[in-house]
This record gives structure tokens, C-alpha cells and sequence, in this order.
């Protein structure tokens, strides 16, 4: 579904481009890049396009609704959507909304957008959006040009803007759970003090005299993962060191780093390594 009404000057561009076969499973690759200076009554309304959207305000100002919300957008803010998820935006009051857009895909998208947006929407405003900007025009003399080396250049510039944001956002999220650091931190330490011992939420919430929700929901807020997600990583990361320096079973090792047994280890290795313990010793033994 789309429905839309253009209205922006003539010194505005909408750049198709079309990437490779062969670079569409790079983490990021364009589609459409675009410069409008919107005038009065320009909106589009549209659901259901396979891909994402980011715009960057330059001047004046515009609205966007997006999952429930309604935002006024200023100089310097920027927000990156699903386009398959129902959106309307468009020139704001002051009648005059000028902003760089792009639309792009590829397996990196889906993880950025939610480092970003979290499950609702986030505006990221900065200070001074000029390096966004500046890559934002890189993008178009790449797609302007000759360079056979295009998709790649695209996919590592698209990935700067979205480090960018996302590092923004993240310690904004942070600065809300601030005054837990030191709470954060003595968890972390416990962790850190008893992964080779059971564990499970309520010990470690307790050891910190909060309750299990409680604590699981700032844990998340300061750090971006679950209490339980850090304290396998954890273990993960002491058992590579036990493959790579001792004889130890891959049985023996699980139980060291606190797995239950062997089996849920091997699954939480694969899962976050990507091959077995046993694969994983051959590599640094052989």
C-alpha cells in the first residue's frame, strides 16, 4: 500500500540504483538514494516495501508516524524504519522540510534497526548531523559515478551511518540506568566470581538485593544483552581457553565453566562460534 503527494522543488534528486548479484548478501546495499527541499503538503503514506528507510533532517522540519507514535522532526534528527511496517510522514508545519533520504536492505538491517529503535521508535538527534551529511553526499557521488568497486564502497559507507546511530542510541538508553553502574558492575563481578556454579536470574539478583524483573530490565537497559546471555558469553569465552591450553574432555570442560553437561555446551558453542569445542581445539591444536 502507498499513497503519496510530491511536492518539493526542482533542484530535488531520486536516484534509483541497482546493486550486483553478487554484493546483495553484504550487509547493506542501495536502492534509492534522494535530496528533497518538501514543500507544503508533501507526505507519503505506505506499508509492506521490502526494505528500510533512513532520512536526515537538514532544515526546516517534518512529522513522521510510525508504530503508534508521532514525531515532530528537527535540524539533525534522523530515524531509520522498517518500510514493511505502516508509516506516514511528511512536511511539517513551517511548510518547508528539507532532508536526504535513502532506501536499503541486506542481512545487516535487521540487527541495526533494533540496536536502534529497541521496539518502539527512537529520533536520534545530534548535536551536529554534519558527518551524516557528509557521508550521506559520499553515497550519492558513488552511485554518480563510474566505480566498479560502487558496491562495496555503499555497503561500508551505509554501515558508518549506522554505527553511528547506533552508538548514539545505545548510550542513551545507558544514561537512563546511569545511577545503576555500580549495581551493574557487582553483578558482572558475581557472575564473573561463580560462572563455574550454577546460576540462574534469582541468584544473581539477589546478590545484588533487587528482584529478578528488576534487575533483568536494567541489566538489559545498561548493557543491550540479558543477564543469562552475558553469563553464557562468559563461560564461552573461559572454556576457548581451556580447549586451547589444557587436555581437559570436552565433557569436563562444560562442567568447569558451569554447563549442566555436554550437550548444552556444545549447543551454546555452536550457537555463538559458529563450529564445535572440538572443531574449535583442532584449529588452534593442529
Amino acid at each position: 500500500m502507498i499513497d503519496f503527494k510530491l511536492n518539493f522543488s526542482a533542484d530535488s534528486e531520486s536516484i534509483p540504483y541497482t546493486p550486483s548479484a553478487a554484493f546483495l548478501q553484504l550487509p547493506f546495499y542501495l536502492n534509492v538514494w534522494g535530496y528533497f527541499k518538501a514543500k507544503a503538503g508533501y507526505f507519503t503514506r505506505r506499508e509492506g516495501q521490502e526494505d528500510f528507510l533512513l532520512i536526515n533532517t537538514i532544515d526546516g522540519n517534518g512529522f513522521l508516524e510510525y508504530r503508534g507514535q508521532r514525531c515532530t522532526l528537527y535540524k539533525n534528527d534522523i530515524f531509520f524504519i522498517d518500510c514493511r511496517e505502516l508509516q506516514y510522514y511528511g512536511t511539517g508545519p513551517e511548510g518547508y522540510w528539507e532532508f536526504q533520504w535513502m532506501h536499503f536492505a541486506g542481512s545487516g538491517c535487521r540487527p541495526y534497526f533494533d540496536l536502534i529503535n529497541g521496539s518502539g521508535l527512537n529520533i536520534v538527534h545530534l548535536d551536529d548531523s554534519s558527518e551524516i551529511t557528509d557521508v550521506m553526499s559520499d553515497i550519492r557521488n558513488t552511485i554518480s559515478g563510474t566505480d566498479f568497486q560502487a558496491d562495496i564502497k555503499l555497503s561500508m559507507l551505509i554501515m558508518r551511518i549506522m554505527t553511528c546511530l547506533a552508538i548514539r542510541s545505545q548510550k542513551l538508553y545507558a544514561g537512563q540506568y546511569q545511577h545503576y553502574t555500580e549495581i551493574i558492575n557487582n553483578a558482572v563481578d558475581y557472575m564473573r566470581n561463580h560462572y563455574d556454579q550454577p546460576l540462574g536470574l534469582s541468584d544473581i539478583a539477589s546478590a545484588v538485593h533487587l528482584s529478578p524483573f528488576h534487575f533483568s530490565r536494567i541489566f538489559k537497559g545498561h548493557t543491550s544483552t540479558s543477564p543469562h546471555e552475558y553469563l553464557i558469553r562468559y563461560r564461552i569465552d573461559r572454556s576457548k581457553r581451556l580447549l586451547r591450553d589444557t587436555d581437559m574432555s570436552i565433557n569436563e570442560i562444560a562442567l568447569a565453566v558451569g554447563f549442566t553437561n555436554a550437550n548444552n555446551y556444545i549447543r551454546d558453542f555452536k550457537k555463538l562460534v559458529g563450529t564445535t569445542p572440538s572443531k574449535f581445539r583442532r584449529f588452534w591444536v593442529e
